[in-house]
C-alpha cells in the first residue's frame, strides 16, 4: 500500500508564499542586472574608438563584451 501525505491548508499556503517570494527576488535580481548592463553599455558606448581599442574591444563587440561582464560572470559565482 502507498504512504500518503497530507498538506495542511497552512502547509499549503506558507510553501506558496515562500514560492513566490523566491520567485520575487529571482525578479529584482534580473532587473538589478538588466540596470547594470544598460548603465554599462552606455559607458563603453561614450567611449571613442581609440577608448575601446584599449580595452581589447571594437563598437560592435560592446553588446557582447556588456552580456560576459554581467551575466555570465555572474552564474559562474552563483
Amino acid at each position: 500500500m502507498a504512504a500518503t501525505h497530507t498538506v495542511s491548508p497552512l502547509e499549503a499556503l506558507t510553501d506558496a508564499a515562500s514560492a513566490a517570494a523566491r520567485g520575487l527576488g529571482r525578479l529584482f535580481e534580473d532587473l538589478k542586472r538588466a540596470r547594470e548592463a544598460a548603465a554599462l553599455f552606455d559607458a563603453y558606448d561614450r567611449l571613442t574608438e581609440a577608448e575601446l581599442a584599449k580595452k581589447g574591444l571594437t563598437r560592435e563587440q560592446i553588446a557582447g563584451a556588456v552580456y560576459r561582464q554581467v551575466f555570465e560572470t555572474r552564474q559562474m559565482g552563483s
